[in-house]
């Protein structure tokens, strides 16, 4: 081989290899190309090679064996191997033949996730790459559940090098399976293009034993339980085709019957009804207490001769309240009225039993029980009564006709493998959860005051709690905990923000339902994180306490329910626009300059450094130079997007509040 064509280069402690000639690892220099290679890796002790394939274009079958071959001998020697601007196809197949290379019966997914993460260290393309490898995964045959460890392992591993390096208290967001690998047959072979081909067969026994784990953790038949992609699907099936299935007129006309839902349902549930409104159905809207709960009364109270269809969620996605399903669940057998649930929340944290519970429709999604995202079930009773339901789409009549097309069986195992793994756990775990929530939310308010937990206080599930902050905006607070995933009950996206509807629908203030944070623990969430988590929330409210003037007045005993707000007090803005800003000024009286500018503010962090930034501008400027303080240059300034242009309007109003109290108090 030529030297000519392989350039060999040290960077620090790593060895660049390069090749030079395009057609390099054809089949006559391979072998020659992968002895150098492997010479270089012999002369080192623990070797960090980076090959650079910039200049190839093509990687044959035997090329691809080399590298895998490269691989294992720097991995014996505990190095590392690093590819670089290599094609996403054949990089994919290396990282999954290598996944496969590093597979164990007696290894967990962990273990190997732990060697995959030091496999690669570019974010960006794991992310490109991820699209493409889990095609694969769905469209390769499965056997017992080895390959689908595959899709899972590469989920895993984005999980454990993205998400868990956060101490994230958002778990209501989509997470993966914790899968141990079972079977090591995973049966890989490479053609000539380097293509990954992934074949083996999944018999129907082992298709159907998915369907018996999903129906365990609920109570029901295996018969009963219809594959979906998620809990939106179940939700739509469910709904629409019950409300359709048991109409009391045709398409087309009024009055075809009555359904019962609640306000603060997921938009999942409200938006189906909201079409079968469209559609000549009568909904009713359930409003919770402030307790949020939905309870056999309140049902039993909106039922009417037609009502045809009840949908109540299990537990509240934003609260984790606990409504009365099973006593609802009776109230509608005893009326001859089908009963659906949203469990997405319940499923896996909570014992379940559809029979004994009463339920007819259930809902639920794999990525809320640690399975993976894009699969979900519904589960349809088949008697006592028998639950019939119009198919929304037409097709190949897959899942008994009420779910045609194509089903993810790779999505579907790892569904009933989480399933039977929470089911194993699942006592544990809520006692585990209970003592970190507790704990959280004493931390809270020992520390701080004018905090609210929202919802019922016993009647709510382990994992979540929802905790408003008085006079703190959200985004701010987001903004100040960004080590901390959360989500808030806000965004301020622009000037009339709207808070969360479901907080809305408990009766809560706009001022505390902007300033709300949902927390939520699950599997991988430890002491120290809730600790860590506490501790930063309570340091954050702090530092924007000291910057609210809300807080202020409130420390004065001032009823800010009362104030009119408006130019020319010093204030400007309102709580419920979701922004209040105050400016005070220091002004030399023989100069008329202002010598200092100081800044109180209650918003959002665009509205917080348009206050620093108009004080900042202010001083040394004389009072009619700081009139001269236009929006548009704080605009510019700080490249305010347009949703924030109002806190730019507003910062320009504070000045000239500011100014305008300044001259009252002189003329005084």
């Amino acid at each position: 081989m030529s030297e000519s064509r392989l350039r060999i280069s040290k960077i620090d402690e790593v060895t660049q290899v390069e090749f030079i000639d395009r057609n390099i690892l054809d089949e006559a220099n391979i072998q020659a190309i992968s002895d150098e290679i492997s010479g270089l890796i012999d002369t080192t002790s623990t070797p960090q090679i980076l090959i650079n394939f910039a200049n190839v274009d093509h990687l044959s079958s035997a090329a691809l064996g080399a590298l895998i071959t490269i691989n294992n001998k720097t991995n014996e020697k505990d190095g590392t191997l690093r590819l670089a601007n290599i094609d996403p196809q054949i990089y994919e197949v290396f990282v999954i033949t290598r996944l496969n290379k590093l597979f164990n019966i007696h290894e967990t997914l962990n273990d190997a996730m732990t060697q995959f993460n030091a496999l690669v260290n570019d974010r960006d393309q794991i992310n490109e790459l991820i699209d493409r490898i889990l095609k694969l995964a769905v469209d390769a045959g499965l056997k017992d559940a080895a390959l689908f460890a595959v899709r899972l392992a590469i989920e895993e591993a984005i999980t454990n090098a993205f998400v868990h390096g956060h101490e994230g208290l958002d778990t209501n967001l989509p997470v993966t399976v914790e899968f141990k690998v079972s079977d090591g047959d995973l049966q890989i072979a490479i053609e000539d293009q380097g293509v990954m081909l992934m074949k083996a067969y999944m018999t129907e026994v082992a298709f159907n034993s998915q369907g018996n784990r999903v129906a365990d953790i609920i109570g029901a038949d295996s018969k009963e339980v219809i594959f979906t992609s998620g809990s939106t699907e179940s939700n739509n099936i469910a709904i629409k085709g019950a409300a359709n299935m048991y109409a009391k007129k045709p398409a087309g006309e009024t009055g075809r019957g009555h359904i019962i839902s609640a306000i603060h349902e997921h938009k999942a549930v409200l938006d189906p009804c909201k079409r079968l409104e469209k559609e000549g159905f009568d909904v009713t809207y359930l409003e919770p207490g402030p307790d949020g709960l939905i309870t056999r009364d309140m049902v039993e109270g909106a039922l009417r001769d037609d009502t045809i269809l009840v949908t109540i969620m299990w537990a509240n996605n934003e609260l984790g309240t606990i409504n009365e399903i099973p006593e609802i669940g009776e109230l509608c057998h005893s009326k001859g009225v089908v009963f659906h649930t949203d469990a997405t929340q319940w499923v896996g944290k909570m014992p379940t039993n559809v029979k004994t519970d009463n339920i007819d429709l259930l809902s639920l999604s794999g990525h809320k029980i640690y399975g993976p995202k894009g699969v979900g079930a519904l589960y349809v009773r088949r008697r006592k009564p028998r639950i019939r339901l119009t198919a929304l789409q037409e097709g190949g009549g897959q899942e008994r006709g009420f779910r045609s097309g194509t089903l993810n069986v790779t999505g579907i195992v790892g569904l009933g493998k989480a399933c039977e793994l929470c089911a194993q756990s699942m006592d544990d775990e809520r006692e585990r959860l209970l003592e970190f929530r507790n704990m959280l939310e004493s931390m809270i308010e020992k520390e701080l005051d004018v905090v609210q937990v929202n919802g019922h206080r016993d009647k709510r599930l382990a994992n979540i709690t929802n905790i408003s902050f008085g006079f703190v905006e959200g985004e701010s607070l987001m903004m100040a905990i960004k080590e901390i995933a959360v989500s808030s009950g806000s965004a301020c996206t622009s000037a009339s923000l709207e808070p969360s509807y479901v907080l809305k629908a408990l009766g809560i203030g706009d001022d505390l339902a902007h300033s709300s944070l949902r927390l939520s623990f699950g599997r991988w969430t430890t002491k120290e994180q809730v600790e860590f988590a506490g501790n930063k929330i309570i340091e954050a409210v702090k530092k924007l306490r000291d910057l609210s003037p809300l807080y202020d007045m409130h420390n004065e005993g001032i009823d800010i329910s009362k104030i009119e707000w408006e130019i020319g007090v010093g204030l400007v803005g309102a709580p419920e626009c979701g922004d209040v800003m105050q400016l005070q000024i220091k002004v030399n009286d023989d100069t008329g300059i202002i010598e200092d500018a100081k800044f109180k503010c209650f918003g959002c962090g665009s509205a917080i450094a348009s206050s620093s930034l108009a004080t900042e501008w202010l001083r040394g400027k004389t009072l009619d130079e700081g009139l001269d303080i236009k929006n548009t240059e704080i605009v510019e300034e700080l490249s305010l997007p347009p949703v924030k242009i109002h806190c730019s309007v507003l910062a320009e109003d504070a000045i000239k509040a500011a100014i305008s109290d300044y001259k009252h108090k002189q003329e005084a």
